[in-house]
């Protein structure tokens, strides 16, 4: 498996998040681009943005990737407001078939930390669907509340079905 590339969209760089992503990816350490630390102004229906925008940027680093995760921690059962700004901007390819086509046949996973000990309801859905958008496959979810101990048997069991999945090459 080569370096996962992890969309990092806690604004905790040593938290729950990260840890999870550190036990799952120890054996391949990710490639992480932290989106706290990049400005991203939210979804425009004019399409302006100002100069210092940096969407389009972190866009083409995408294009050349073909598994991407999106990390996030689960705040009041959704994901983080950076990963869902940053989702929300993908909208502006809609008219950007050129660029819809570089990222089909990419794969997007998730991996979230919440505090719950269930992942809440449909939260995989808007990922679902922007892979849907994006011509992406979804490759799956892996969640873990931060009342299990990173050494429960049934979260090694989901982290281990989750690395499966991740070698989809």
């Amino acid at each position: 498996m080569s370096s996962p590339f992890v969309i990092q969209s806690s604004t905790n760089k040593k938290g729950e998040t990260n840890s999870i992503l550190e036990d799952v990816f120890k054996h391949s350490p990710p490639i992480k681009l932290h989106l706290a630390e990049h400005k991203i102004t939210p979804y425009s229906e004019v399409n302006e943005y100002p100069s210092d925008d940096e969407f389009l940027t972190l866009l083409n680093i995408l294009l050349r990737r073909r598994n991407i995760v999106l990390s996030t921690p689960v705040y009041f059962n959704s994901m983080s407001g950076v990963l869902k700004n940053f989702i929300d901007r993908f909208y502006d390819l809609k008219n950007k078939p050129e660029v819809l086509k570089k990222l089909a046949g990419s794969n997007l996973f998730i991996i979230a930390a919440g505090d719950d000990l269930k992942l809440p309801n449909n939260f995989e859905e808007p990922f679902i669907k922007l892979a849907k958008f994006l011509n992406m496959k979804f490759g799956g979810l892996l969640y873990k509340s931060s009342k299990m101990p990173i050494d429960d048997p049934y979260f090694i069991e989901m982290k281990e079905a989750f690395l499966d999945t991740f070698e989809i090459d």
